[in-house]
């Protein structure tokens, strides 16, 4: 019901939920949409085997009226799916402190990039490397814009 007040008003929605609220909101079309591979494996019903099982699951949200899906994927990176084209930012092999905030972390960088105005494929890079400094640290360390922007200098883009 938020979301399509909100959207009702003009104002653009990120959403990273899952289950049932993650279901109940596929219908209200929030303009990003964040959920991981288990996430939107559980709202399907089935799971998302290969690559493109993934990127076909995307891009069915976004003929369902969603702007843009980012799909977090462990270690293997997350998946950057708009009209204008899919993005796979893969980063490089890290020792996971705590997974607490890493996809919140996902989507305040996509956010944050996209507020910069920075290139769908900085965009990946950028979201990553955020959701990279939050696995990296404990929870109460502060975040470190110097370990971000050498992250971003190691998580590879590439188009899907």
């Amino acid at each position: 019901d938020l979301v399509r007040l909100l959207r009702g008003r003009g104002i653009r929605v990120a959403l990273d939920t899952s289950g049932e609220p993650l279901r109940a909101a596929l219908s209200a079309r929030p303009s990003l949409l964040k959920p991981n591979r288990h996430e939107l494996e559980q709202v399907l019903g089935h799971p998302l085997g290969s690559s493109a099982a993934v990127l076909e699951a995307a891009r069915r949200l976004l003929d369902q009226g969603i702007a843009e899906v980012i799909l977090s994927d462990g270690e293997s990176g997350a998946w950057f799916v708009t009209p204008e084209g899919a993005l796979h930012a893969r980063p490089p092999r890290i020792d996971v402190r705590s997974t607490v905030g890493a996809g919140d972390a996902l989507v305040a960088g996509a956010l944050s990039a996209h507020l910069r105005g920075l290139p769908p494929a900085e965009r990946a890079r950028f979201a990553t490397a955020s959701s990279l400094v939050a696995l990296t640290r404990a929870p109460s360390d502060r975040f470190d814009p110097a370990r971000h922007a050498a992250f971003c200098a190691q998580v590879e883009v590439t188009a899907a």
